[in-house]
């Protein structure tokens, strides 16, 4: 599958964070998220669709956005961002549900953010 993007497409700035865990001397363990890389990467957004789910007995809105950038290499030639880790889009944090290398050339990568924050 071909993919036709120019680096004018990748227009919104996407924030990437990853978790570390510390643990304290007493076994307790502390969660930060960081943005990785620091000032986060340009990508093309696209929403993928919108609606409403029933939660917690009310009604919460959904959404799910394709968001496609360059491809960055885990080390292993996989991508480097997993379903473990976040994103922020138009200030809104949202949970990735997928990541996949879209040619297996490791030229781009999508990742599929919806509604539902990792934490």
């Amino acid at each position: 599958m071909a993919v036709s993007v120019c680096a004018r497409d990748l227009r919104t700035l996407v924030t990437v964070e990853r978790v570390t865990e510390t643990t304290d001397g007493l076994g307790d363990v502390t969660r930060t998220w960081a943005a990785d890389p620091a000032g986060g990467v340009w990508a093309k957004v696209t929403p993928l669709g919108g609606g409403e789910r029933w939660q917690a007995a009310r009604t919460t809105p959904g959404a799910q956005y394709k968001v496609l950038t360059r491809f960055v290499d885990d080390g292993s030639g996989g991508p480097y961002w997993t379903h473990s880790d976040r994103a922020t889009v138009y200030g809104r944090e949202y949970s990735i549900a997928a990541v996949v290398d879209v040619d297996g050339m490791r030229r781009w990568v999508e990742m599929i953010l919806a509604d539902g924050v990792a934490s």
